[in-house]
């Protein structure tokens, strides 16, 4: 059953981003473990492969390779902690105004959608992932949006309407496979573009060099 947000508060909202970094935090740990097995298992092959050129080149790409990545990893972590401590400084709310006013805009519309999928929710000025409220974007402030699809052998697994901001974030809306689902996605880009005659629809590269040269800076925290 899909989550109601018709008395959603701003409360509520730094909630459910602080309980989403966790998660975040979770997953990057997890993958720091799994970096630490390969980078084990580099070492490993390394000390018994001391006089192969080959294997020897391969293991040290591979640890550096992990140290880069775990590296990287930890600097994600940070941002995440950054945001759990202080959500109402996230990028949303620099954007699109206080937690309130956003919560105020959700709780009103979201009673009505314009499409309802199971994990995205397009109303009449927004578009928003449900349960990721920092995917929220209003629809005039929409750059660029396209369909994605993704497949493992050649069988197609998901799809998402892929939307830009003004600010160059990006989110990936999940929408249903089949042929009355692709409807439902045109439709969401139809009413996208009407109501953003800024926002260039379709993956070409003269969207992408649009969306790219079309980004404002993002406002400063206060």
């Amino acid at each position: 059953m899909a989550k109601d947000y018709s008395a959603l508060t701003g409360d509520e909202m730094l909630a459910g981003i602080r309980k989403t970094h966790r998660v975040r935090i979770a997953g990057d740990i997890f993958l720091i473990l799994f970096a630490a097995g390969f980078l084990i298992g580099c070492v490993i092959m390394l000390m018994n492969n001391h006089r192969d050129a080959f294997r020897i080149v391969m293991a040290l790409i591979g640890i550096a390779g992990c140290i880069v990545g775990v590296w990287a990893i930890f600097g994600q972590i940070g941002k995440h902690i950054e945001t759990i401590a202080s959500p109402e400084k996230c990028r949303l709310f620099r954007k699109y105004g206080s937690p309130e006013s956003v919560a105020a805009r959700i709780a009103a519309e979201s009673g009505e959608p314009v499409i309802a999928e199971k994990s995205t929710l397009l109303c009449r000025s927004f578009i928003m992932i449900r349960g990721d409220f920092e995917s929220f974007i209003p629809l005039d402030q929409m750059l660029h949006v396209y369909r994605k699809e993704s497949s493992t052998n050649g069988i197609k697994h998901s799809v998402y309407l892929v939307g830009q901001d003004v600010y160059g974030d990006k989110f990936e809306y999940p929408f249903k496979l089949g042929k009355t689902h692709k409807q439902i996605m045109v439709d969401a880009m139809e009413e996208i573009s009407r109501q953003s005659p800024q926002c260039a629809v379709g993956y070409s590269p003269q969207n992408l060099a649009y969306a790219k040269q079309n980004v404002k800076e993002l406002p400063s925290a206060e």
